[in-house]
């Protein structure tokens, strides 16, 4: 598309290391990317170029007979901006994602049947953003304004696992195993954007948000983020008699930062049974069945999905929405908010039991 561009560039690096009883290694990759334009998320939809382009009349041209981009101010032509029009507006608009995600890993083989590892997975990002949208008075609704909009949206993922397994097998016939393990998880992302109109001058190196560059009374600033972790304790236990019977255990204890205090903490038991049938005399040598298991599960789990800050109540507003005018005339406008969410103090786990009887195979 006409005065777009997107450049990308990325790094990747896998490796795996063996020193004895000690393993350890990492997968972690690093993204670039800087598009300019107008094409971005939305360029298949009405808001986009492509859109555009495909809603615009062809009856349109692209310039009009003084030489001003063109636009459809004859009825019954619609509304639709001149794709080039906003494609050569948004021209020096800069959109910028920057991106690390991975893991680290390493492992100790004490004995052939016990085994430490542990990971830290991260995903660390940063985008920016800066978008100047032009007046369009070659419209049949014209407007004459400009404004300038930037923001900024910073996130942090990070995830800790350990975990100790043990195996054993007596007479070819028993064998169990134990796995322990601690994870740790921790989300946070902020985000900061603000805008100004009625630029009063448009030239790149005069895009910024400050008042003497455009209507200081249309300026805006707003923020957003949310914080978040999670810490579990687990274990499992598994136990396999001639591949024939099998059964296993498992529990977590669960704490919450999304849940309210008091409750942040949750215990989740499971097990199952299972029964490799093909396994008896009495399906040896059969053409029908090569591999037939009954497996029966119960289990609890619990649910914490929910966006962070929900113990207390949200509350919003803006121009328009909650701003009053007490004394008319737009003098003396009061700002006000109302209440966009309602808090729980006593915010628990969601607990869901679970019964499952079924054949495997």
């Amino acid at each position: 598309a006409i005065y777009n561009h997107y450049k990308r560039g990325s790094v990747r690096a896998n490796t795996s290391f063996t020193r004895g009883k000690l393993n350890f290694g990492e997968n972690a990759a690093l993204s670039l990317e800087n598009s300019v334009g107008f094409l971005g998320d939305d360029s298949q939809g009405e808001g986009g170029i492509i859109g555009k382009n495909i809603m615009l009349q062809p009856v349109i041209p692209v310039r009009d007979a003084f030489g001003n981009f063109a636009g459809p101010k004859a009825t019954t032509l619609g509304n639709s901006t001149n794709p080039v029009k906003v494609a050569y507006d948004n021209r020096d608009n800069v959109n910028r994602n920057n991106r690390v995600f991975g893991n680290v890993f390493g492992g100790f083989a004490a004995r052939p049947d016990l085994n430490l590892r542990s990971s830290l997975g991260f995903n660390v990002g940063q985008s920016q953003f800066s978008g100047y949208t032009g007046p369009t008075p070659e419209v049949a609704e014209a407007t004459f304004s400009n404004s300038l909009n930037e923001n900024e949206n910073t996130f942090l993922d990070w995830t800790w696992s350990n975990t100790l397994k043990f195996d054993r097998k007596f007479r070819d016939t028993h064998s169990f195993s134990i796995l322990v393990g601690q994870e740790a998880n921790s989300t946070w992302n902020h985000f900061l954007g603000g805008g100004i109109n009625n630029l009063l001058n448009i030239d790149p190196s005069s895009r910024y948000i400050q008042d003497a560059l455009g209507d200081a009374s249309t300026k805006t600033v707003n923020s957003s983020g949310s914080r978040s972790a999670l810490l579990s304790l687990f274990g499992k236990l598994d136990y396999n008699y001639a591949d024939k019977y099998v059964a296993s255990f498992t529990v977590r204890r669960d704490g919450s930062s999304n849940l309210a205090p008091g409750h942040q903490w949750g215990t989740f038991p499971a097990f199952g049974l299972g029964w490799r049938v093909s396994k008896e005399g009495f399906l040896q040598g059969n053409h029908v069945l090569s591999d037939l298991m009954l497996r029966f599960g119960w289990g609890i789990t619990g649910n914490q999905l929910i966006p962070a800050g929900r113990i207390v109540a949200q509350f919003g507003g803006g121009q328009g929405d909650t701003f009053y005018d007490i004394g008319g005339g737009g003098s003396s406008i009061v700002a006000g908010f109302r209440q966009t969410s309602l808090g729980n103090p006593d915010l628990k786990w969601g607990v869901q039991g679970k019964l499952q009887l079924m054949p495997a195979g």
